[in-house]
């Protein structure tokens, strides 16, 4: 098979190897192969034979000039000692991993660095959690490894005492203590879960985790924390929920459909933590792989109708580990607003989008709820005075179009103007909203199609709604699929009259969905379940 071709290409790769004088690059080159073969081995079922290859290299370690070698290394051994049962080596071989990519994130400051980063090394933090929820007494440990892994983007500093100052004036591969891996190195600080979870009132988080063989399901808030195990495969769930969300998003789609699939997803994901849901306390959904494509707000519960209706829904990337974000609470619509509206534009980006007259009516009608507000129409709308305004903004207001394919993503704006023309149109996309600092920001929404359209919102480094919230907005709404402008300019109509009572933008965003459900005309879920509240809580 392919298995064996491939660890025969690698030994006879190595042989050359083996051939030429001891530099770096060719260590590196030796030790590649060696792993790469050990990770063949332990998917064949050889494990004695990889750990065997695994221990003669960890000697080269210290010669590589690179953080992925010894990750690699440290993962692939500890799968091995996981499967052949031997836990305790296994947590040592995956606290070694873990040390390491923390290493890694502590020198790359920037979030979309991070992200990848993050995204490449996470088995790591996976192969521990479920090592973790082996033992039932250490499910909230298992929990406290997992939100650290899911804040990485939003962190800013290790935990004293785990990384020395000095080790960042080394070179790569001698920045890693080696002499001490092999000890079960210590963790970063993760009780800090447990500081930034007391202030979770009123809020009630159910967080996911895709491990190697289920789903983990932890049900927490500021008074206990649960745990739940479903046997549901990844590939079962994707299928579902692919489905259940190209429904939603066509408004000619069955309801009948929706529901049955609504429904099943429902059983999987929250029938089994059902009873630990308090009716009064927003629900905070943090997904994981293909459960971030759901609108959660449509599942159906057969016996009480829509999800949505019962609760009102925050999507999360994690727990706050920091103090960068505001919590949504802390805004009115009193504040300072920029508004922006952009009913048309013109050039090659914009081909074949229509005027939207709707947005028009849109800004004027957003623009009545601030007392303090700038507004940029049409052709005032340029990047260059969007982004002059976006630092000193307490909520951003956009109607217009966006794009969300795969060569070009983002908020489309009119060029600068000339005496005699305007130029073509141009993005405002997710790395310029990246390196737009917006602390100051409790509010981003985003009134266009598709500004949340990601398969996973939460780690696609190009969705809108996810650099907006890396920039430091507190809550940013968004939409899952394209929408109708008339029915938008409605909802948006409801949600800022409901967030003028003081609602929190997850319950204003629940009112208005409900307002255009009980119109028999747009109670689709196409029309009242697009738009989602992002949140870092």
């Amino acid at each position: 098979g392919l298995a064996t071709e491939a660890a025969t290409e690698f030994e006879n790769a190595n042989r050359l190897y083996h051939q030429l004088p001891r530099s770096a690059t060719v260590r590196a080159f030796e030790a590649n192969g060696e792993i790469a073969q050990a990770e063949i081995e332990y998917g064949t079922g050889h494990y004695s034979a990889a750990v065997a290859r695994l221990e003669a290299l960890h000697q080269e370690l210290p010669y590589l000039q690179s953080y992925t070698f010894p990750l690699r290394y440290y993962v692939t051994l500890g799968k091995l000692h996981l499967q052949s049962g031997d836990v305790d080596r296994a947590e040592a071989d995956l606290h070694a991993a873990v040390f390491i990519i923390e290493l890694g994130l502590h020198s790359l400051p920037d979030p979309l660095n991070r992200l990848t980063w993050e995204r490449e090394m996470g088995e790591a933090y996976r192969l521990l959690t479920r090592l973790l929820l082996l033992d039932r007494r250490k499910a909230v440990d298992a929990l406290r490894v997992w939100e650290w892994y899911r804040s990485s983007t939003v962190r800013r500093d290790t935990a004293p005492g785990v990384i020395e100052p000095n080790m960042l004036s080394r070179s790569r591969s001698e920045e890693i203590p080696f002499e001490g891996l092999d000890s079960n190195p210590e963790l970063p600080r993760m009780d800090r879960f447990d500081e930034s979870r007391s202030s979770l009132h009123n809020l009630t988080v159910v967080s996911y985790a895709w491990l190697n063989d289920g789903l983990a399901i932890w049900v927490f808030d500021n008074r206990s924390i649960h745990s739940q195990w479903v046997a549901v495969s990844q590939t079962s769930v994707e299928r579902i929920a692919r489905r259940f969300t190209e429904n939603c998003a066509d408004a000619s789609s069955s309801m009948d459909d929706i529901h049955r699939d609504g429904a099943q997803l429902y059983s999987w994901l929250l029938q089994p933590v059902a009873g630990l849901l308090p009716r009064d306390h927003i629900l905070v959904i943090q997904p994981d792989g293909p459960i971030a494509m759901i609108p959660f707000q449509a599942l159906w519960t057969s016996r009480n109708g829509y999800l949505g209706a019962h609760w009102a829904i925050v999507v999360s990337p994690s727990i706050n580990f920091t103090d960068k974000h505001v919590r949504s609470k802390s805004g009115t619509t009193q504040d300072g607003a920029l508004i922006v509206g952009v009913p048309s534009v013109t050039g090659e980006l914009a081909h074949g989008l229509p005027a939207l007259q709707e947005a028009g009516l849109e800004t004027e009608m957003v623009a009545e709820h601030f007392n303090q507000r700038t507004v940029l129409s049409g052709n005032e709308a340029t990047r260059d005075a969007v982004l002059q305004y976006l630092p000193r903004a307490r909520v951003f207001h956009f109607a217009g179009h966006a794009l969300s394919g795969t060569l070009h993503r983002g908020l489309l704006l009119p060029g600068a103007s000339t005496s005699d023309r305007v130029q073509n149109a141009v993005l405002l996309d997710a790395d310029t909203i990246e390196h737009t600092p917006m602390s100051h920001c409790w509010l981003a929404v985003l009134s266009a199609c598709s500004t949340a359209q990601a398969e996973d919102v939460i780690v696609d480094p190009a969705d809108l709604s996810s650099a907006f919230l890396r920039s430091g907005v507190a809550n940013v709404v968004a939409s899952r699929w394209n929408v109708d402008s008339a029915v938008t300019r409605l909802f948006m109509t409801d949600f800022y009259s409901h967030l003028n009572g003081a609602n929190t933008v997850a319950q204003a965003l629940q009112s208005a969905a409900a307002e255009i459900r009980s119109d028999p005309r747009t109670n689709h879920p196409h029309y009242w379940a697009a738009f989602d509240s992002f949140s870092q809580i």
